[in-house]
């Protein structure tokens, strides 16, 4: 008999039983174990094409700001008198607007 009073082979039995059950629940921890492996790539996977998805974006709105950039400062230059950058209206002193493509009366 040990300290608290059982024989050793009822400990050893006790022992066989823990030995079993851990057996049993082997397997399903493994299956535990590679779904969250799982369930961890997918979370990865996902974030790495948002991530991709967000870059793209401010590509495009990169694009987009320095086309704008190149319009405002091409338009903000223009001599024009009709909207910055038209080329198919003028303005005469003598009697106003004109589409450029009109031959000057006299």
């Amino acid at each position: 008999m040990n300290e608290q009073g059982t024989t050793s082979e009822r400990t050893a039995k006790v022992e066989a039983g823990f030995v079993a059950e851990l057996r049993r629940e082997a397997p399903i921890k493994t299956e535990v174990i590679v779904e969250l492996r799982e369930q961890n790539r997918a979370l990865w996977e996902s974030q790495a094409r948002l991530l991709s998805a967000l870059i793209a974006a401010e590509d495009a709105l990169r694009v987009y700001r320095a086309l704008t950039l190149e319009r405002s400062i091409a338009c903000g230059s223009s001599d024009s008198k009709c909207v910055p950058g038209c080329d198919r209206h003028r303005w005469d002193d003598a009697d106003g607007w004109h589409r450029t493509a009109e031959v000057p009366h006299d």
